[in-house]
């Protein structure tokens, strides 16, 4: 299991991706919040609503919002690299996102050679 750290662009830790499978680029799992992830909460319950009631325009709509907030993850743990993401879902406690860098990089940065 892999274990990233999600931020938002002013440095705040909004809490931690916890990666139990990954499918090609994206990574799935779970995601436990921390407290300053409340600034963000109400977008991403918005999202899964949307996702729920199968509202595709909606649903393309708010995933355009969240990419645009420009969020990132620090590791996985325990490095200490920032990777850019895009079409992070969190939704009922689970969580998936895309890197936006190779995974082989990253399986390389867990080994101590840095390829991003």
């Amino acid at each position: 299991m892999m274990e990233f750290k999600l931020v938002s662009t002013n440095g705040l830790s909004l809490g931690r991706l916890l990666v139990s499978s990954t499918s090609g680029m994206r990574m799935i799992g779970s995601f436990l919040p921390d407290r300053d992830f409340d600034l963000y909460g109400n977008l991403f319950k918005e999202h899964e609503q949307a996702v729920n009631e199968q509202l595709f325009i909606e649903e393309e709509r708010l995933m355009k919002k969240i990419d645009s907030l420009g969020l990132y993850v620090v590791g996985p743990s325990p490095r200490t690299e920032s990777i850019g993401i895009k079409d992070l879902q969190i939704m009922e406690g689970g969580a998936s996102f895309r890197l936006m860098a190779d995974l082989s990089a990253v399986e390389s940065m867990m080994l101590g050679e840095s390829k991003l």
